[in-house]
C-alpha cells in the first residue's frame, strides 16, 4: 500500500495539475483539481518573543491556505515589498529571531496559494508596528 500512495503522490507532483495528465497515468481520477485563487488577508498579531530580538507572530488561520509569509522590516519601511524581509510559515503561528534588539520593526502576512505564487499577488494583513524587545 504505501508504494501505491507514494506513486499516485508522485504522479500528481509531475502532473502538475494538468488533467489531461492525470488521465492517462491510469489512475482513478477522485477529484479534478480546483483553482484556490488569491486568498484572503489574515489578522496579524504580534507578540513580544521569550529571548531579546525575537517576536511572535500568530495569524488567522485561512482555508486553502498552503501556508504563510510574513514580511518584516525596521521603520522606516522600504516601499516596495521586494525590499523587506520575508519569511514563509507552515502554519498560522510562527517566531523571529535574530532580529535587531530595541529597535521598532513593521510586519504584515499574507496567506499564500500556489495560483498567488505564481502571480506574485497577495492580500496583506494590516501593518502592525512593534520594538523588538
Amino acid at each position: 500500500m504505501l508504494r501505491f500512495f507514494s506513486l499516485g503522490n508522485y504522479i500528481n507532483l509531475v502532473a502538475e495539475n494538468d488533467v489531461v495528465k492525470l488521465d492517462s497515468s491510469g489512475f482513478p481520477l477522485s477529484k479534478l483539481p480546483e483553482p484556490i485563487g488569491i486568498l484572503e488577508a489574515p489578522n496579524l498579531t504580534v507578540y513580544y518573543g521569550k529571548n531579546p530580538g525575537e517576536i511572535s507572530i500568530e495569524m488567522s488561520v485561512i482555508p486553502k491556505a498552503s501556508g504563510y509569509i510574513v514580511l518584516y522590516s525596521p521603520l522606516p519601511a522600504p516601499g516596495e515589498n521586494a525590499e523587506w524581509y520575508d519569511k514563509l510559515f507552515s502554519g498560522a503561528k510562527g517566531t523571529l529571531t535574530n532580529l535587531k534588539s530595541e529597535t521598532k520593526y513593521i510586519f504584515k502576512a499574507a496567506a499564500i496559494s500556489s495560483e498567488a505564487n505564481k502571480m506574485g499577488t497577495y492580500n496583506f494583513s494590516d501593518s502592525v508596528e512593534k520594538l523588538v524587545p
